[in-house]
């Protein structure tokens, strides 16, 4: 069982990973209006959306408990997509899309979390301090 929980945290830290850069990647922001670049940018993050909705039925359907998992996750998407480390200028107008868009997955959690009625993962995550 050893061997097997090495192999499986390894595995999720590179997912985790991936999805990350993923993210980064959809969230530059460039363009005129930053209306019409955030909206734009929410369109395009559908699909890795929609991947975040899908691994995180995998981590359930695995048996996984997701309250040991997605706190440390959103803690380390929320702290790489606003470091403005190396940025030079920049304002908070520059961090809107990953605002939003850690929100709506967040909000994706709870509601498949509460489509499996796993209450305790949910106020474990709530309890959380992010």
């Amino acid at each position: 069982m050893g061997e097997n929980k090495v192999k499986a945290d390894f595995l999720l830290k590179k997912c985790i990973g991936a999805f990350i850069e993923a993210t980064l990647s959809i969230g530059q922001l460039d363009g005129d209006r930053l209306e019409d670049v955030i909206l734009k940018k929410i369109d395009e993050s559908k699909p890795l959306r929609d991947l975040y909705v899908d691994f995180v039925d995998s981590l359930i359907y695995i048996g996984l408990d997701l309250s040991t998992i997605v706190p440390g996750f959103f803690e380390q998407i929320y702290n790489t997509t606003h470091d403005a480390t190396g940025k030079g200028q920049y304002n908070e107008n520059d961090f809107e899309f990953f605002n939003y868009f850690i929100w709506e997955i967040f909000i994706c959690t709870i509601a498949i979390l509460l489509y499996y009625e796993r209450f305790s993962e949910i106020y474990l995550l709530w309890q959380e301090k992010y």
